[in-house]
């Protein structure tokens, strides 16, 4: 073979295997099959204004976002799969993630724990930039033959099983505090079964947040997990908490809030924030789970019309509504759950198969990237601006600012109802007294599309900014400035 043949046969298999090379990187990147163009969400809705770009989502490595939290539960039960939705979790934006302990999976044999599962899952969530939070459920049926592995049991009792708890929950916290885990919740929902009292999930709480304390002192702890906001029971924990001069052993008090209508559960809020000042103001809140399906349901929120797009509005809703209040937001859940292989429980932003494979990325997901994209830890609440409104609906209406500039963020939408699978618009009118916006721009947070607002919409008077006929409807949007969004411009038209 000669010198010419030879050296044409490695410049082509140079070639080849850096094409080789090149596919293979585009396919890793590629691999969780998000929709990153600006048209990721299309919906009906024509706001009749002209359209100027679309929100770029920020990954966990671009902002920072301590407001949010997303569910990644059910892991000690294998009704989903880390390693199937772990790359979906960075381009979210949200760093903090709830984790369950799984008591059940992790000791097996009495005295004899198998952390395995559990380290591989922290350990790589550390790799990716998250934080944990590490939840003390469930029960172990070692040591209580109808222990609930999972909601709805009762609380762990009797001597033997309380010994074997408490023995656990001090080798898991050292085991992870060590790792770096700072937060924990307590055992989940055990308002859930009737046989457990008030007095008894503060007696539980309090033992287990004493281990995680003696091993941790700065550890941050989240107390009751409350799947609903019953106030008599948030009053009585609180009471006994005081009572025993135990309060200061939490970071927060959590809740959870199913409801069809996510904007209805914030009068209850607003109370158990009274009650947390009355007895325990250090304490913040903490809606630690809560959401609606993406289609037919069998659990909470069972009866109603769900689809992707009414379940995305829902997310939104809840997500600003909680931060609007002051509270810790949850998003439930990343994955969808597969309960077993006839059910699986469809609240995810990731569809799946019975075997948790990913089969699909759900609209909410792409929502939730707007949400945290524009309000994230550089903005804050804003509780007293004057605004004023002209609407047929009373609307649920937050004000945000960024803290560098100033600028507002008003978000709003029309609340009064459960999110439709609809897009139909109202118009509102808003009066702004002491903000100042330069180049206003209306925001929908569903689609992340952004438009301008036309000069004749819009009054200046020295006083105030009159907002005239601009867009509502039920999913949020909101009216800022320009120059706080990241976005991709509008195509151009040839």
């Amino acid at each position: 073979m000669n010198i010419k043949k030879i050296s044409f046969l490695i410049i082509s298999y140079l070639v080849i295997t850096c094409a080789f090379s090149q596919q293979v990187e585009v396919t890793r990147k590629n691999i969780s099959n998000i929709d990153q163009t600006p048209t990721r969400v299309q919906t009906s809705l024509n706001p009749k204004l002209k359209k100027i770009g679309n929100l770029l989502p920020k990954g966990i490595d671009e902002i920072s976002t301590s407001i949010w939290s997303l569910g990644c539960e059910t892991l000690d039960r294998n009704h989903a799969s880390w390693k199937n939705y772990r790359n979906y979790i960075g381009p979210l934006g949200i760093k903090h993630i709830r984790l369950q302990g799984g008591w059940g999976r992790t000791e097996k044999e009495k005295g004899v724990y198998n952390f395995a599962w559990l380290d591989s899952i922290v350990d790589d969530a550390h790799s990716l930039g998250l934080q944990v939070c590490l939840e003390t459920s469930y029960g172990n049926r070692l040591y209580e033959e109808k222990a609930a592995l999972g909601p709805g049991g009762k609380l762990p009792s009797g001597d033997e099983t309380l010994k074997a708890w408490d023995t656990w929950v001090e080798a898991m916290v050292k085991r992870y505090s060590a790792r770096g885990v700072k937060d924990w919740m307590m055992y989940n929902e055990p308002n859930l079964n009737k046989a457990n009292k008030v007095e008894d999930m503060a007696t539980f709480n309090i033992r287990t947040a004493e281990i995680i304390k003696r091993i941790d002192p700065e550890a941050r702890i989240g107390g009751l997990v409350l799947s609903d906001t019953n106030l008599e029971i948030v009053e009585n924990y609180l009471k006994l908490l005081k009572e025993q001069g135990k309060e200061k052993l939490f970071h927060w008090l959590i809740y959870h809030a199913y409801g069809a209508n996510p904007d209805a559960v914030y009068p209850s809020v607003e109370k158990i924030q009274e009650l947390i000042q009355k007895y325990a103001s250090h304490l913040k809140l903490w809606q630690g789970e809560a959401g609606c399906a993406s289609e037919e349901v069998q659990y909470a929120l069972k009866g109603v019309d769900w689809t992707e797009l009414s379940h995305a509005k829902w997310n939104a809703r809840r997500m600003i509504g909680d931060i609007g209040h002051g509270v810790k937001s949850a998003v439930f859940t990343i994955s969808d759950l597969s309960y077993h292989k006839d059910f699986i429980s469809r609240y995810g932003l990731l569809k799946t198969n019975p075997d948790n494979s990913i089969i699909k990325v759900k609209t909410a997901y792409y929502v939730v990237q707007n949400v945290v994209s524009v309000l994230n830890d550089a903005t804050e609440l804003v509780n007293d601006c004057d605004i004023k409104i002209i609407c047929d609906k009373k609307l649920s209406l937050y004000t945000f600012k960024d803290k560098e500039t100033g600028f507002p963020l008003i978000v709003f939408w029309d609340g009064t109802s459960i999110p439709s699978n609809d897009c139909d618009m109202i118009k509102a009118s808003f009066a702004l007294k002491g903000i100042k916006l330069h180049e206003p721009v209306w925001v929908d947070l569903i689609t992340g599309n952004i438009h301008d607002i036309p000069s004749e919409q819009m009054i200046f008077d020295g006083s105030a900014n009159f907002f005239n006929e601009i867009p509502v409807y039920d999913g949020p949007s909101l009216i800022t400035d320009k120059s706080l969004l990241t976005f991709t411009p509008v195509r151009q038209k040839k």
